[in-house]
C-alpha cells in the first residue's frame, strides 16, 4: 500500500553520468515510441522476438489462460526451437508430440501432460480467453465484467464504443482498446483460428448466491478478524456484488474492520453506509461465531 517517490539524487560517485534513455528497442533494434499522454515507452514492431515471447507468456500464465507447466523457460524454449511463434501455435503442439518428446528436459512424461493440460484449458470460460489475448488496459477485472455483460465472444466483436464505455468501471479509453482490437483484421483472424481448435467462447455465470450484496459496490477498508482482504472480496463476487477500491457517490456500502484510513471518513462525509465486520459476517452468510 505504499506508493514509493524519487526525492532526490544523491551524486555521491564522482564518475557518475547522467542516465540517457533508449530510443532503439534492445530486442529488435526497432525505434520505440511514446504513447500521447504517457510516460512509457514502446516498441512498435508486431512481430518483435520479445513481444510475441511475452505475449505467449501472458496467455498461458495462471491469471489468464492457465495453462499447467507451459511456464516462462518452456515458452522461450518452444518460441526459440519454432514451435511457438504465436499463442494459436499453442493449439498445434500436440501436432508436434514425436519431435517434443525427443527435447532435453521434456521426455514423454511431460509432453503427455502439457498436452492434457492445453486440452483442458479450452474449457475455460470466457473472460480467461478475453484477458489472455493482452488487449490494452483490460485486465482480469475488466475481462470478467465485459464478458459478464455480453456472455461470448461475438456480442463482444460486434459491441460499439459508446456501449462498452458505460459498462461500470470500464470508460472510453478501455472501449476503444476493446473496439479497435476486435476490429482489427489480424485480431479477428487469431480468434477465429482459437475459434477452429474448439476454444470456448461463452461465458459461463455460473451459481451466484443472490442475497444483500448482490449488485452492489463495496469498499473494505481496515484489517478483518475472521479472514483476509482477498476472501471477503471473493465472497462478495460470489454473491453478485463488486469491491473496488476508492470511496465515491457510486459506493454502495463500507465494510469497516480495525484500524480503517480515510475511507472510512470520507464514507461518512458522503452518508454511505458503514457496515462491521459482524453484520458482514451476517450479511455473507459466514458468520461463526
Amino acid at each position: 500500500d505504499i506508493i514509493p517517490e524519487v526525492v532526490r539524487v544523491d551524486k555521491k560517485n564522482p564518475e557518475s553520468v547522467p542516465f540517457k534513455m533508449i530510443d532503439k528497442c534492445p530486442c529488435c533494434n526497432t525505434s520505440l515510441i511514446r504513447i500521447e499522454d504517457t510516460v512509457d515507452l514502446y516498441c512498435p514492431n508486431p512481430n518483435c522476438p520479445e513481444k510475441r515471447i511475452n505475449q505467449i507468456i501472458h496467455f498461458a500464465s495462471k491469471p489468464a489462460y492457465n495453462i499447467d507447466t507451459l511456464g516462462e523457460k518452456l515458452v522461450e524454449l518452444l518460441y526459440n526451437l519454432g514451435y511457438l511463434n504465436d499463442i494459436t501455435d499453442i493449439f498445434r503442439l500436440y501436432n508436434h508430440y514425436d519431435e517434443l518428446i525427443k527435447i532435453e528436459g521434456l521426455g514423454e512424461k511431460s509432453v503427455s501432460y502439457l498436452i492434457e493440460a492445453i486440452e483442458k484449458s479450452k474449457d475455460n470460460n470466457l473472460d480467461l480467453l478475453v484477458f489472455g489475448l493482452g488487449i490494452k488496459h483490460v485486465g482480469a477485472k475488466v475481462a470478467k465484467i465485459i464478458s459478464q455483460k455480453y456472455l461470448n465472444m461475438d456480442n463482444i466483436m460486434k459491441a460499439e464504443i459508446d456501449d462498452i464505455s458505460n459498462i461500470s468501471d470500464v470508460g472510453i479509453k478501455i472501449a476503444t482498446e476493446v473496439y479497435n482490437y476486435m476490429h482489427n483484421a489480424e485480431n479477428i483472424a487469431l480468434i477465429d483460428t482459437l475459434r477452429s481448435f474448439n476454444l470456448n467462447m461463452e461465458y459461463h455465470m455460473g451459481e451466484i448466491n443472490i442475497n444483500y450484496f448482490t449488485g452492489k459496490k463495496c469498499v473494505i477498508t481496515g484489517t478483518l478478524s475472521s479472514m483476509e482482504r482477498n476472501e471477503a472480496k471473493k465472497l462478495i463476487e460470489a454473491s453478485g456484488g463488486s469491491v473496488i477500491e476508492s470511496v465515491s457517490k457510486k459506493t454502495d456500502l463500507l465494510i469497516l474492520g480495525e484500524k480503517p484510513g480515510s475511507k472510512y471518513d470520507k464514507a461518512k462525509s458522503l452518508g454511505i453506509y458503514i457496515m462491521n465486520e459482524e453484520e458482514f459476517l451476517e450479511k455473507i452468510g459466514k458468520n461463526n461465531g
